[in-house]
């Protein structure tokens, strides 16, 4: 088999696998007569065989016909190892060259990283996309890897930021198993236009990690779940405030990545009635009933419209028309308020 043969053989499977994360494998044959890939690139072999003996970017699953394709990867215990491996080094010597990961992971029984990476990624991006919680950059010209609680490089920190660092430092191993916080530049840049200060993002980190750590030692409440949701989130309060005095919360969104495997994600930063782009200061007034805190020269905002719930008690009361409880909502967060307040058979008819 050709270089250039194994190299497209690669890409079509890789973009079949991605969008579900594994596809069945009966449909190779299919899949390869559909993208022109002559069979006799099987030189003989079965298709299960050909692929495990040529391609170990991808491992097979299942058995009797049931068998699924998905891209190699680390287990979860196999990435902690690495990551591991890879913050040891940054504790004892500020950073971790990219150079040095492929025998660190050949120490620890890992699989060669030539295995694991995408079509046309090279070491250092999928570092980059496997592990994110750490900051990657460069230094005297090599590729590098860097603890976020480093600050920029290595930068010193300030006063404050060397504060929220020591406090963090107990709690970092309990919440990064339990929460994914991105090195952002946009969600950096969101935290410091809240806080109306110049603090990195170690400062970011080591405030979600006080925080989230704190509730799940059970020293602290105040964390708003709704999780049950069809879009599962919860909000935490930063314990920090506008410079208007807004609170500030940080919202988990439930983790869909499969290759950092933690169940929730940093995916906003908001204040109750705050009119961010994704919604997160309208959703803590409507879900939690929380004051908004949205102000315009010293006066709180108009009041958020009101949501099915409060609609359709309202037009079992009659004082308002099933016209208007139609109006704006979709029929399926309009069937769940009904659902709570017994107004299923108004709705349905």
């Amino acid at each position: 088999m050709e270089q250039k043969d194994r190299q497209r053989i690669v890409s079509v499977l890789t973009a079949q696998i991605e969008p579900t994360g594994s596809m069945r494998f009966g449909k190779i044959r299919q899949v390869f007569q559909e993208e022109g890939i002559d069979p006799a690139v099987f030189g003989g072999q079965r298709p299960k065989r050909f692929i495990m003996d040529n391609f170990p970017e991808f491992i097979i699953e299942g058995s009797n016909g049931m068998e699924t394709i998905s891209m190699a990867k680390l287990t979860p215990n196999q990435r902690q190892m690495l990551a591991d491996g890879i913050q040891r080094e940054i504790d004892r010597v500020g950073l971790m060259w990219c150079a040095s990961v492929p025998e660190l992971m050949r120490q620890r029984g890992l699989p060669e990283w030539r295995t694991l990476v995408r079509p046309g990624e090279n070491l250092i991006a999928w570092l980059k996309r496997s592990f994110p919680e750490f900051c990657h950059g460069m230094k005297n010209g090599g590729a590098a890897i860097f603890s976020l609680d480093a600050g920029e490089a290595g930068d010193q920190l300030s006063p404050d930021e060397a504060e929220l660092k020591q406090q963090a430092a107990p709690l970092q191993r309990i919440v990064l198993n339990f929460v994914l916080i991105p090195m952002s530049l946009p969600l950096l840049r969101q935290f410091q236009r809240l806080c109306g200060s110049e603090l990195r993002m170690v400062a970011l980190r080591s405030l979600c990690v006080r925080r989230i750590g704190r509730y799940l030692l059970g020293e602290t409440g105040g964390v708003l779940d709704d999780s049950a949701a069809r879009t599962s989130r919860l909000a935490v309060p930063l314990e920090r405030e506008t410079p208007k005095g807004q609170h500030i919360y940080c919202v988990l969104a439930a983790n869909t990545r499969k290759d950092v495997p933690v169940p929730w994600y940093l995916d906003g930063l908001c204040y109750p009635g705050q009119e961010d782009e994704k919604g997160y200061g309208r959703w803590l007034c409507q879900t939690f009933g929380l004051p908004n805190e949205e102000t315009e020269q010293g006066r709180p905002s108009a009041p958020f419209p009101p949501d099915g719930a409060d609609l359709l008690e309202r037009a079992a009361q009659g004082s308002c028309s099933l016209g208007e409880v139609l109006t704006g909502f979709e029929a399926p967060d309009l069937l769940d308020s009904a659902v709570m307040l017994g107004q299923t058979e108004t709705v349905r008819a």
